[in-house]
């Protein structure tokens, strides 16, 4: 979270934070507080308010490959109640990985940001908080260096060091330190993040009623090299990118009683991911890698262009929508003793549409060699939808003698919600998608914890904690 939006690409950590006042980790469980369930914790970012002080800031960094980083931020007023801030960042520095087929240097960084804050505070009960940023970042690839050749399960005809010699060609001596490649595709990971968020907070009785209304995009633009030689084998692989993210929450949070205190409320978050031409194409030496033996049918795959050129163009998308309701009180029931239920009901749905389409190779009717490049990247078409909804929570106890002692045990659970597949699925005895392999089981977390934090001394604190997470269904990529 950055300000108190959720950010749902991944890629939003390799961005250069601008102006930051604080970070704060979540660990375990969350979602009856604020913002989307998540089921091993949460990075609260918040960056520095505009001021009607004027006020101007400057970092300047400096280091080895022609390392150089300059961020500055200004803060002022505009008019009565009305600041504004404005932080820019820059980042440069040579690659560190040379490709001795190319002579030039990959995995430098170019990176420029920009972001900009209104903060209107009409009375002392209203502020309103308008902020929008965006990131570019063109960096010189990140190609991925051999760090070694090993022996594999499969048969003797199928070793590396087998293929490679069967089509001529010696591998490069492998050292994982020399940071040198020798591919023959250029590497390029360009991509933009960024968008515009509406926070306000209106105190109303004893309590603080909060919105947070944003919008966020994600564009990625990727060029590999995924056989990472010399050899035209996997030759290009592209996976662009665009994403659009609307989300809004509402929650109030105040004091019930003198004793009794709570927050309540909604989160809606809408996601547009498109796979956009997405192309992985193979060259003229990949018939040797999938080839599995000499003779038999498998011996046609050594037919004059038959995979020159071969590739796929993917066109995805993913429409999810996530809802949720959630409530959490303090309660101290005892002098000193608190108790600290909270729940979250949660609904989700994902609809994919997907559409793989060859294109290239060698132009022939031959239902041999047909059946070769099918085996190796074939027409899929399929579309598919499915929904979930969870009921998760936690209960806390907590024992506060002072304020600089707090000894509580925790018991929380909470899920991920239900995936989808937009890789390609296996295909059913009929030829068609098998739809069941579309859809990925939610991920279930039980999470206990034990903890004591305290404060014994003026700027000094220690924490001491014990925690376990019971995962089911593990998500990942592979």
């Amino acid at each position: 979270y950055v300000d108190g939006v959720y950010q749902a690409r991944p890629a939003a950590t390799s961005t250069d934070f601008l102006d930051i006042e604080q970070i704060e980790i979540l660990r375990g469980p969350q979602g009856t507080l604020f913002g989307k369930n998540t089921t091993a914790g949460a990075f609260n970012i918040t960056t520095t308010k505009p001021s009607q002080v004027p006020i101007a800031k400057a970092e300047l960094s400096f280091g080895n490959y022609n390392f150089i980083q300059a961020k500055t931020s200004i803060f002022g007023g505009l008019a009565k109640n009305l600041a504004a801030k404005l932080a820019i960042s820059g980042t440069q520095r040579d690659g560190t990985i040379y490709n001795t087929r190319e002579e030039r240097k990959y995995s430098g960084q170019n990176n420029i940001g920009i972001k900009s804050q209104y903060y209107y505070t009409p009375s002392d009960k209203l502020q309103i908080l308008l902020s929008g940023d965006v990131s570019i970042q063109h960096p010189a690839g990140y190609p991925l260096v051999i760090a070694g050749v090993t022996t594999t399960e499969r048969s003797a005809y199928r070793q590396y060091a087998k293929i490679v010699a069967d089509l001529g060609y010696k591998q490069p001596t492998v050292d994982p330190f020399s940071r040198t490649i020798n591919t023959n595709t250029p590497w390029k990971q360009n991509q933009s993040i960024g968008g515009a968020s509406l926070n306000v907070d209106y105190k109303i009785g004893s309590g603080t009623l909060t919105s947070t209304t944003a919008w966020r995009f994600w564009n990625w633009d990727p060029t590999n090299d995924r056989d990472f030689s010399e050899l035209s084998a996997l030759t290009k692989s592209q996976g662009n990118s665009r994403h659009d993210q609307y989300s809004q929450e509402v929650r109030y949070a105040g004091q019930i009683t003198e004793k009794l205190s709570g927050v309540v409320g909604v989160f809606v978050l809408g996601q547009n991911l498109k796979g956009l031409n997405q192309t992985e194409e193979v060259g003229k030496d990949q018939w040797r890698f999938v080839q599995t033996a000499a003779t038999g049918a498998q011996g046609l795959y050594s037919t004059p262009g038959l995979l020159d050129g071969f590739g796929i163009k993917t066109n995805s998308t993913i429409k999810s929508l996530s809802a949720a309701v959630f409530a959490q009180v303090d309660w101290e029931f005892l002098n000193h003793l608190h108790i600290l239920p909270g729940l979250r009901y949660t609904y989700d749905k994902k609809d994919v549409d997907y559409d793989r389409a060859t294109y290239g190779g060698l132009q022939t009717s031959d239902a041999a060699l047909l059946a070769l490049k099918a085996a190796v990247y074939a027409n899929q078409q399929f579309t598919t939808s499915t929904d979930n909804n969870n009921l998760s929570g936690n209960i806390t106890l907590s024992y506060r003698p002072t304020d600089k002692i707090n000894a509580y045990g925790t018991f929380s659970t909470a899920y991920k919600p239900v995936g989808v597949n937009v890789g390609g699925l296996p295909t059913t005895s009929n030829g068609q998608a098998d739809l069941s392999l579309a859809v990925v089981k939610p991920e279930y977390v039980e999470h206990y914890e034990l903890g004591l934090k305290t404060k014994p001394v003026k700027g000094l604190i220690v924490n001491l904690t014990g925690f376990n997470t019971d995962i089911k269904d593990y998500q990942t990529n592979v």
